[in-house]
């Protein structure tokens, strides 16, 4: 019997023999490979040649895996590339600006339009660089900075960019109803196949849209494509009110990835209050639906739903922000299932956190009924103290407040019992459009 012989035992000669050749990366078995004489000298070249494929297949991972981080990403990276393009920008300026003089009429004017703090995360960082750059811009005083919006909420964002400085705002307002209705007058009177002049059910439904300039654009842009002045008002606020679901509104698990910083029956409540009132003061509705957070208010602002504005006073007052936005609020209004749905889940959270309030106060009144002998003497003027014949004020005072809330508590959780079964029984009703087709 032949001793068994290992590797290092073998001479070049038992080595050489005829060894498949599978391509890089190829799935190919054994089966369809290519065969070639593959003479190996010693274990040397054996092994050398493994290390070499070890290697290769090495390199190999490494340069997927590198394209996989470029092609993945994330908002950092992002955000420093746009950094660093803008700032090569800068230093690239320097020299065309190095031989103005100090006077602030020599230097330069940068005009941002249509700067918005709205969208994506991405887009975000984008705002966000383009305001640390504009920054940079003023405070190296290579040029003057000029931003114009229709967002009533990026002079925060701003704010925070421009640290060192104070943001000097011009707040243009809405043109007049007369300037509007000139304006469109004079806009579709450039057209040779329309007539120049208004009719009076024309001017009434002009004023829907209001004295923003796009949404007047918008309407001329519909009328010059065939519509009546009424179809294209129609068509304009039927997107303002898609605007508003799409914008405030989770629908569901249809948007489980946007994450708003309001809930549903706070925008409700805010929309209910527009609908039936001009302006809104600000602290009662920051108080009961948007427990004291200002900041879920600027949030919303930054939609366009609403506005903020200051008195003179110091108070400040919430307005519908566009006024478009207003008739689209009241087609909202009337559509009963949209309506039914968010007044049983407005009314359902209302009924919830005043329960919880009055979870919260029945331990409090439980434990002053224990210094009394008997609890249905709890609130008696003439009731039977422990620790004398006669009721402290102070513990009156503190009984008859906790009474007083509770009986305020259970007031609203009877209401919202009453909006649940309306809001419900709208839900499970049949459409009237539908029994019709049936029948």
């Amino acid at each position: 019997m032949h001793g068994v012989k290992t590797r290092r035992q073998l001479s070049e000669f038992e080595i050489s023999e005829k060894l498949p050749i599978y391509p890089v990366g190829s799935n190919s078995s054994r089966d369809d490979s290519r065969t070639i004489e593959c003479p190996v000298s010693s274990h040397t070249d054996l092994e050398k040649a493994l290390r070499d494929l070890a290697k290769e297949a090495s390199n190999n991972r490494q340069q997927q895996q590198a394209r996989q981080r470029a092609e993945i990403g994330n908002l950092e990276s992002e955000k420093e590339s746009v950094i660093q393009v803008l700032q090569q920008a800068i230093k690239n300026s320097s020299p065309l600006i190095s031989h103005l003089s100090n006077d602030a009429s020599d230097v330069p004017i940068v005009v941002l339009r249509d700067f918005s703090i709205t969208g994506s995360a991405k887009h975000r960082v984008l705002w966000e660089c383009l305001a640390g750059w504009a920054a940079r811009l003023t405070e190296t005083g290579t040029a003057h900075v000029v931003f114009t919006s229709e967002n009533s909420g990026v002079l925060k964002p701003l704010g925070q960019a421009f640290s060192t400085r104070p943001v000097k705002s011009i707040v243009l307002t809405d043109a007049s109803i007369d300037s509007a209705l000139q304006y469109v007058s004079k806009r579709l009177s450039a057209h040779p196949n329309r007539k120049s002049t208004i009719s009076a059910k024309d001017s009434a439904l002009i004023q829907i849209v209001g004295g923003q300039l796009t949404n007047l654009d918008s309407l001329v842009d519909k009328i010059e494509s065939g519509l009546n002045v009424e179809r294209a008002i129609d068509k304009i606020v039927r997107k303002s009110m898609e605007e508003i679901k799409q914008k405030c509104f989770t629908q569901g698990d249809l948007d489980q990835f946007k994450q708003l910083p309001w809930a549903n029956h706070q925008v409700w409540d805010m929309i209910k209050r527009l609908s039936s009132q001009d302006v809104v003061q600000l602290y009662p509705i920051l108080s009961k639906t948007f427990g004291d957070d200002l900041s879920v208010l600027s949030a919303l602002e930054s939609t366009d739903l609403i506005t903020l504005s200051t008195h003179e006073n110091g108070e400040t007052m919430i307005r519908v922000g566009k006024p478009v936005y207003r008739t689209a609020i009241e087609r909202l209004l009337s559509q009963e299932h949209f309506s039914a749905t968010h007044d049983l889940n407005w009314a359902t959270n209302r009924m919830k956190r005043a329960g919880v309030s009055i979870q919260a106060k029945l331990p409090e009144l439980i434990k002053l009924g224990k210094l009394f002998p008997t609890i249905h003497t709890v609130g008696s003027d003439q009731g039977s103290w422990l620790f004398g014949s006669t009721l402290p004020t102070q513990i009156r005072w503190k009984v008859h407040r906790i009474l007083d809330d509770l009986n305020r508590l259970e007031k609203i959780v009877d209401l919202s019992e009453k909006d649940i079964q309306i809001a419900k029984s709208t839900l499970y009703s049949f459409p009237t459009h539908s029994l019709s087709k049936k029948k």
